[in-house]
């Protein structure tokens, strides 16, 4: 073979390949028989067929001088013989399915020895099979009817089942008559062939047709291993049977299968990794041939069943079913060895799934259906057993142990063992169903993957984030200045005030020399005085928004005041957006030296897009003058519709990265909260809904109520609640170490609680600071400046 043609021959894990063409590939046959064809090419009196070569003459003399040509011609081509093989001067030779001899041609007798050895009728069933057989024969027995009249007798109800001489010479005289060459058919090259296989308890019974004429007979009974197969194994065994012995028939030429046992079509069809291991080494014995598993019922398949049922005693010989490889051969003397390569258990624990297996009322009772066959209908199996039904095709039986193609059936008792050992990497569920789809198997398996995987403590507390949600866009302002966006920013220790109205998306910028609730109210006070006052107001929860001072300043004024999830920026994503353009904005302005009021106004007289026009003209009805000349028209009434159509493209273009909704949370129900800073899961419990959106109360196990958005909230399993019951007992202990407070300080350090921030103005009138029992100062951490914890 060539060097390209070796490299796709590879086998073993791609450690081996082959340099010389081997039997096993679909075109080596007709390239081996090309082959022999050149090399035999002008040789009077040879014939190859395959390996096989037949040397004639008409005379002693002319037999000699053609032998001696395919000898020089041997010679000359490097063409070896095997000695031990070679018959010289044979005055008849099988050849080819036949037996040539000095008085013509006439079919081999090993077609027709197993139909000659065929065991007397034992009873009535054994003879009408028999009979059944005969029939299907008639046309090519002469006189069949006057001949079986006698065995026919013997059949009726009223006739007692006496076997003496004369149906014992009738019953040779009709197994002499069906090996008679009127009998069987000569093989015809260009028909389709057909092999006919079947399988009972006994034997296997197999028969070569062409156009319903039969060609050639096997049968052979079953080793005691083999009458302990399954159903389907056995039936495989009559198809790896067939094949082997009219191999010269088969070999290199496409056929078709006939078997009674619907299953096997199936299994033929799929990959090898998916059938039981005693099924996977009887496909790889076929793997070279070209043919087609075809389905028929039993009744109609008379040749072979008759034989498999009454299989010629003298053949019993084993069939091989192990690949042999130089340099590779593994023949364990124990054939129980072999569970090594198929279970990946130890001994002991081999032993123990053997044991459990047999005491599994429920896998009991599917090996002895295993062994027996299935039924035709689903209809006909116990209740118990019909979630088989679907893979039946794929279950076998290898030394006490269910397999379904490489997976082991795992009893009920070891489930539980299984899932841990399953889930010990702390994988997640997908992840840990595709490593047990490698080896193991029951009933429910995925369920119990996914509830175990749900309810372990450790991968809830380091769990990912919640999906991407549809994004809920804030309703579409009717009118400028209906409703407002607030947030403060710093640049270069330099704190602003941004204000935006979100219909017009007119940007307030103000440098702000104190960032307390009570500076920030009368910046935005003043706002309102000049354009009015709008409907709501919208914010993050900043001490600046959360202090008594801004709540007076809403409440006076009559404006809703609308926070945003904590931690969650998203849920207020327009503001943050208009941050982070107007920060970049006042940051290059400052650094160049530029006017920043300038940049402002050119921010305002700039178009929205190219369908609405600029926030100045949107707020005040006109284009407002700047430092360049332009000229403006007035606004038009589909801005606002346009508007909307902006909103619902860009909710569009969110929700296709984004799942559904989460489902919603109830009061009391046991949650995991989302620490930012850490990236971890803490217990907490739901106490109520907000009226913000997606927006919950929580009760961490310190106490303290905290509000986030439902991104940040998971449902906790039952199996953790015991986890969140013991950290609030340690919470609630009377006695603590300094341990436990410096771990509840560290708590309450990354737990944000709603408080009352006090202004400049009302600072003197502060409560005392937050001491532990001991009497230390809780001191709040720098990184929560803007915070009251």
């Amino acid at each position: 073979m060539k060097l390209s043609q070796q490299e796709i021959s590879n086998f073993t894990n791609l450690r081996y390949c082959w340099k010389r063409l081997p039997f096993g590939f679909s075109v080596s046959q007709d390239i081996f028989q090309a082959k022999m064809d050149q090399i035999l090419e002008g040789l009077q009196g040879v014939v190859s067929i395959a390996d096989d070569i037949a040397v004639y003459g008409k005379n002693e003399e002319e037999h000699d001088r053609n032998l001696i040509n395919l000898m020089e011609r041997a010679a000359n081509t490097g063409l070896v013989f095997n000695s031990e093989k070679c018959n010289i001067k044979q005055n008849q030779i099988s050849f080819f399915g036949n037996q040539y001899t000095a008085n013509g041609i006439r079919p081999d007798p090993a077609k027709v020895r197993d139909i000659q050895k065929m065991p007397t009728p034992q009873n009535k069933d054994e003879l009408h099979r028999f009979i059944g057989m005969l029939s299907y024969l008639s046309p090519y027995i002469p006189r069949f009817a006057d001949k079986a009249h006698t065995l026919r007798g013997l059949l009726k109800n009223e006739t007692p089942w006496v076997w003496d001489t004369n149906y014992q010479n009738c019953f040779d005289d009709l197994k002499t008559m069906i090996t008679e060459d009127a009998c069987l058919k000569y093989y015809d090259p260009s028909l389709t062939i057909t092999l006919e296989v079947d399988a009972s308890q006994k034997g296997l019974g197999v028969a070569l047709v062409q156009n319903n004429q039969p060609i050639a007979f096997g049968s052979k009974t079953l080793t005691d291993t083999q009458s302990r197969y399954s159903n389907i194994e056995r039936e495989m065994l009559a198809i790896v049977y067939g094949i082997q012995r009219y191999h010269t028939y088969l070999y290199g030429k496409g056929f078709i299968v006939i078997t009674d046992h619907k299953p096997l079509v199936t299994i033929c069809r799929k990959p090898l990794h998916a059938a039981p291991p005693r099924l996977q080494r009887m496909l790889v014995q076929v793997q070279g041939y070209n043919f087609e598993v075809m389905y028929r019922p039993g009744p109609q398949l008379v040749l072979a069943d008759t034989l498999s049922r009454l299989p010629n005693p003298e053949n019993s010989s084993e069939i091989e079913l192990d690949e042999r490889i130089d340099g590779l051969i593994f023949e364990p003397e124990d054939p129980e060895m072999y569970t090594i390569a198929l279970i990946n258990f130890s001994p002991d624990k081999q032993n123990t799934l053997r044991a459990e297996t047999s005491k599994d009322l429920k896998l009991s009772a599917l090996k002895e259906v295993i062994l027996q066959g299935w039924p035709e209908k689903i209809q006909d199996l116990p209740k118990h057993l019909r979630a088989f039904w679907a893979f039946r095709d794929e279950l076998g039986i290898e030394t006490g142990v269910i397999f379904k193609g490489r997976q082991v059936l795992i009893p009920d008792s070891m489930t539980e063992s299984i899932l841990k050992q399953l889930h010990s990497s702390h994988q997640g569920i997908e992840k840990t169903r595709r490593l047990a789809r490698e080896s193991v198997y029951w009933i429910k398996m995925n369920d119990d993957i996914e509830k175990m995987c749900r309810s372990c403590s450790v991968c809830i507390e380091y769990q990912d984030a919640n999906p991407k949600e549809p994004l809920q866009p804030h309703k579409v302002p009717t009118k400028p200045w209906q409703s407002l966006a607030s947030d403060l920013f710093e640049v270069n220790g330099r704190h602003y005030l941004l204000t935006v109205d979100r219909y017009s998306k007119f940007p307030m910028v103000d440098e702000m020399h104190t960032t307390s609730s009570h500076a920030v109210a009368q910046k935005i006070q003043a706002y309102v005085s000049l354009f009015g006052r709008p409907d709501e107001i919208l914010t993050d929860n900043g001490t600046q928004y959360t202090g008594e001072a801004f709540k007076r300043f809403t409440k006076e004024w009559g404006v809703k005041h609308i926070t945003s999830s904590p931690q969650y920026p998203k849920s207020n994503g327009f503001i943050e957006r208009h941050v982070r353009h107007i920060k970049s904005i006042v940051k290059k302005t400052l650094k160049y030296g530029g006017n920043l009021q300038i940049a402002l106004l050119q921010i305002r007289a700039t178009p929205i897009d190219s369908k609405l026009p600029s926030p100045a003209e949107l707020i005040f009805g006109r284009p407002v003058t700047t430092l360049l000349p332009s000229r403006t028209d007035p606004g038009k009434e589909e801005h606002r519709l346009h508007l909307e159509l902006r909103t619902a493209h860009m909710k569009e273009h969110h929700d296709r990265n984004s799942r559904k909704e989460l489902p919603p949370l109830h009061p009391g129900q046991h949650v995991t909260v989302l620490n930012k800073e850490r990236g971890t899961w803490h217990p907490a419990t739901v106490v109520e809904k907000s009226t913000e959106p997606r927006s919950y109360i929580v009760q961490t196990p310190n106490g303290n109520q905290i509000r986030r958005c439902r991104s940040h909230l998971r449902e906790l399993f039952k199996p953790h609640i015991k986890i969140n019951e013991r950290r609030n007992q340690i919470a609630e202990a009377p006695q603590q170490t300094q341990h436990q407070e410096d771990c509840n300080d560290s708590a309450e350090t990354i737990t944000e609680t709603p408080c009352t921030t006090t202004t400049n103005y009302e600072r003197q009138n502060s409560p005392p600071p937050t001491c532990t029992r001991s009497g230390r100062v809780i001191n709040k951490p720098s990184r929560y400046k803007d915070f009251d914890l």
